[in-house]
């Protein structure tokens, strides 16, 4: 079944460069609050939040864990997970017991979407963390893969890497899940097959992951990706079909063509630098009222997509959120399995 996550914006970035909600023009925690518990209601399966500690208008960005934490206590029902945690933030083993604390209080409910390269370089410097060379960022993160799961399945764990050192570590109470899922993920660059960073994550991802994300991406883009995937998966001996695939995404749907004209002409007003080439922007995202929307899901559902971690547009609004809980995933809910 096709499953859909609500991306959760914990930075305002109306008119700013990373623009994922362009009409938030700052944050309002009381609104925060009231979208985590619609989303819930509404049916969505999981909920984002971003891992930085810069970002969008004047750097102003809630620190990530902090805020799944508090999302923990708030929810009963709904999935938690960072957006591309970042590995240089925590030390590994402090992580693996953060990690297993949030699934025990949170009832089994966390998806470990993990990245060694997440937390821009420029916030890793302003904050004096450490920034190395490719090949080095990678070994580390495959260490650190392997250390945090050595927490959780031993009970005195003993490791000796080339990065880490542990002597009788405890990490108890363990998770609830017998495995917490794995997220690692890759961008959605033109090009990306010709990318060596790609090519090595997805060595990775083989390896490791229950879960492939992939940044906005259009549908011809998708395609060459998921077929370096399935190459990468034969070449590691990883059966392609046991891995989740997900996109994370933005998203206007709006009900009427005529209010989708109305919400674009809003949003380019504020970020017009950003928002101008809409023919381009609709190859890239989901955008268009719900017969639109509900097709150009079903595009990537036919190129193996099982779940969308969807950015709405229209936020603070919650009219998107609404709408497409009950006019488009109930299509989707309601559909038979192609796998």
């Amino acid at each position: 079944m096709t499953t859909f996550g609500f991306c959760l914006p914990i930075f305002a970035s109306a008119g700013d460069a990373h623009v994922r909600t362009p009409l938030l023009e700052q944050l309002d925690m009381g609104e925060l609050k009231a979208s985590v518990l619609a989303a819930e209601e509404l049916g969505y399966d999981s909920l984002w939040v971003a891992d930085h500690l810069i970002l969008g208008n004047q750097g102003a960005i809630l620190e990530g864990w902090t805020t799944m934490a508090t999302l923990a206590g708030m929810t009963s029902r709904i999935r938690l997970g960072p957006i591309h945690l970042a590995q240089r933030f925590r030390h590994p083993a402090i992580l693996a017991k953060m990690v297993a604390t949030l699934d025990f209080i949170s009832n089994g409910r966390f998806e470990f979407f993990h990245d060694p390269y997440a937390g821009d370089r420029p916030e890793a410097d302003a904050y004096g963390l450490p920034a190395e060379d490719e090949d080095t960022t990678l070994t580390r993160f495959e260490e650190t893969i392997r250390l945090i799961y050595g927490m959780w399945e031993g009970d005195k764990v003993n490791f000796h890497g080339r990065f880490y050192r542990l002597e009788d570590a405890i990490c108890s109470p363990k998770p609830v899940q017998k495995r917490v899922p794995l997220w690692l993920g890759t961008g959605g660059g033109a090009n990306p097959e010709a990318r060596s960073l790609v090519r090595k994550m997805m060595r990775l991802i083989a390896r490791h992951a229950d879960w492939y994300n992939i940044t906005p991406v259009t549908t011809a883009t998708l395609t060459r990706v998921l077929a370096l995937l399935a190459e990468t998966c034969a070449e590691e001996g990883r059966d392609y079909a046991t891995l989740g695939k997900s996109v994370e995404t933005q998203i206007l749907v709006a009900e009427s063509p005529a209010h989708l004209e109305e919400l674009k002409a809003q949003i380019s007003a504020r970020n017009p630098q950003r928002y101008s080439d809409w023919p381009a922007l609709e190859e890239q995202f989901i955008i268009g009222d719900v017969p639109t929307v509900i097709r150009r899901l079903e595009e990537y559902t036919d190129l193996g997509i099982d779940c969308f971690m969807l950015w709405f547009m229209d936020y603070p609004s919650r009219a998107g959120l609404e709408r497409f809980a009950k006019e488009v995933m109930p299509h989707f809910q309601n559909a038979p399995e192609k796998r």
